[in-house]
């Protein structure tokens, strides 16, 4: 991975999150899948909120790209999605309190409502934490 898309996460000291996903079936919570939750935070002090679009499109993209390769890696047992969140802020993240952030989240999810999360869904998991870890963006 280029040295230019890992200086910009570092640069905002980029870090990911991983959450259950559930989906309501039938009145009943079915562990479906993941979600991992990218965040990037203000770079300095007085800097805007949100990082230049060029930088959040640059990193989302980068983003994306492991999103697909997590899906290439589940051979079609599962689902991944992207969802971008260009305007929004986040605020109250553990180690970065009062600090606001960009995120961007990969959802990792069973292809069948009549199926809890499992292997397949567990492997997409692992692919896409090696390709954030080797972008340098650690699990908090």
């Amino acid at each position: 991975m280029s040295e230019d898309i890992q200086s910009l996460f570092r640069k905002h000291d980029a870090f990911y999150e991983v959450a259950p996903y559930y989906v309501a079936v039938r009145a009943q919570r079915l562990h479906s899948g993941f979600d991992i939750d990218v965040y990037a935070v203000r770079s300095e002090p007085g800097a805007p909120f949100m990082p230049p679009s060029d930088e959040y499109a640059r990193g989302s993209g980068v983003l994306a790209t492991v999103a697909t390769h997590a899906l290439q890696d589940a051979a079609g047992s599962c689902c991944v999605e992207t969802f971008w969140f260009p305007s929004t802020v986040t605020f109250g993240l553990r180690g970065h309190a009062g600090e606001p952030a960009a995120m961007f989240r990969i959802r990792i999810a069973t292809s069948s409502l009549a199926r809890p999360a499992g292997d397949a869904e567990g492997r997409a998991l692992a692919a896409v934490e090696r390709e954030l870890n080797a972008l340098g963006i650690a699990r908090r």
